[in-house]
């Protein structure tokens, strides 16, 4: 297990490493540079070259890629071209955020999944034809889309929920009144990403489900009379090793959803930085989210592995 994880870690490092390169030229090779968004077109082109000087634009771009490099191997990465302000000070600002976001989303959405998949194999011929028109559903529909039929329905029509925003303006921290009013801006983000979760885990541990109560000592417990419940116990356990891998792999999907969703809801997060940071070429924000949501994704699929490996030795063997 021990070299199974640093041969791990090592390839997580050369990974961040190919990600953060090619990421940083590609960026960098796009047309137009930050300095046509921050200059009036009247300028003088003395004045331009000094703006490029001083943002660092004017020299080669391996050079850029080398100075930055160092720079972030001390944990500098650099400062906004907008606000002026340290990236890494305006990642861990908004992280919080991203956090609660994905984090609610994963629990209601695994949670829900896995007791929806393992319901649906166990009465199979009973709820299959729902569960799988819903998932059908479910996974074609674009987040974007999704969102916007919330709002329509919960926000502008029943006026239920509010549209975008962490809170409302006005309501006094801390206090009873600011947690209830967050839960409410919270509600439908979080469920227009977990929507997806949900049908993705229930097809997965449907699946996952039947084949293990397909085999003999689960038949052979049925038929010896073992209650339902106990049952279902054993299934899930051996059944939910798929869905922690599912857990990893799936972040990818859910960070870029959430970038959407962050920008349709204004949820202060990390996704809609990066949206804001896309359209005014911040460069230096841009590199710091890539690194960060990089390192957080490899990471999680090494989590996952880990477990997994744990739960299943096989999975560790070279």
């Amino acid at each position: 297990m021990f070299w199974y994880i640093t041969k791990r870690l090592l390839s997580t490092v050369a990974l961040v490493f190919i990600i953060s390169a090619v990421s940083f030229f590609i960026i960098h090779l796009a047309p137009g540079d930050p300095s046509s968004l921050l200059i009036d077109p009247r300028v003088k082109p003395e004045d331009l070259a000094r703006i490029r000087n001083n943002l660092g634009l004017n020299q080669n771009i391996f050079v850029q890629f080398l100075f930055w490099l160092k720079n972030v191997l001390s944990l500098d990465f650099g400062r906004s071209f907008v606000n002026s302000r340290p990236v890494l000070e305006l990642i861990l600002e908004r992280l919080p955020a991203t956090l609660e976001l994905m984090g609610s989303a994963y629990l209601i959405g695994f949670s829900l999944g896995i007791m929806w998949g393992m319901l649906s194999a166990m009465f199979r011929y009973k709820f299959d034809i729902i569960s799988s028109v819903l998932s059908f559903f479910g996974l074609s529909v674009p987040s974007f889309f999704l969102a916007l039929i919330l709002i329509r329905v919960f926000a502008v029509s029943l006026k239920w929920l509010p549209v975008n925003g962490y809170v409302s303006v006005g309501v006094p921290y801390p206090s009873l009144e600011f947690f209830a009013n967050h839960i409410t801006h919270l509600i439908l983000p979080v469920f227009t990403i977990s929507l997806g979760i949900i049908f993705s885990v229930l097809r997965y541990q449907r699946n996952a489900a039947i084949e293990v109560f397909q085999e003999e000592y689960i038949q052979f417990a049925i038929a010896k009379g073992l209650p339902r419940r106990r049952v279902f116990y054993h299934v899930l356990r051996v059944a939910i090793i798929p869905i922690i891998t599912l857990l990893g792999f799936s972040l990818p999907d859910i960070l870029g959803g959430a970038f959407i969703v962050e920008t349709i809801f204004a949820w202060p997060g990390i996704g809609r930085l990066g949206v804001n940071a896309i359209f005014s070429r911040d460069y230096p924000v841009i590199m710091g989210i890539v690194v960060f949501s990089s390192i957080l994704v490899i990471l999680s699929n090494l989590l996952a592995d880990i477990i997994n490996a744990l739960l299943d030795p096989r999975a560790s063997e070279d």
